[in-house]
């Protein structure tokens, strides 16, 4: 089940993700699309219970997460 196409204007909303993982089967993946711009908020929605995720940052993400974890940024691996 996804949200949105991502071009709305608002994006995934904390309230309808809840919403729709309460409201549906636990075999239902449900996608976020749209307003995942950070890996926190990727943390939050994941805490919600949503499984896939539609974000157009996701170089940012992965590498805030190599950041946290201490790990070298991807772009600097096997120089």
């Amino acid at each position: 089940m996804k949200t949105s196409t991502g071009y709305a204007s608002c994006g995934a909303t904390f309230p309808d993700l809840e919403l729709m993982r309460k409201h549906s089967p636990a075999r239902v993946q449900v996608k976020a699309a749209g307003g995942i711009r950070d890996l926190d908020t990727l943390l939050k929605v994941r805490a919600i219970g949503v499984s896939r995720v539609g974000a157009t940052r996701t170089e940012a993400i992965l590498e805030d997460c190599r950041k946290r974890l201490g790990l070298e940024p991807i772009a600097q691996q096997g120089r």
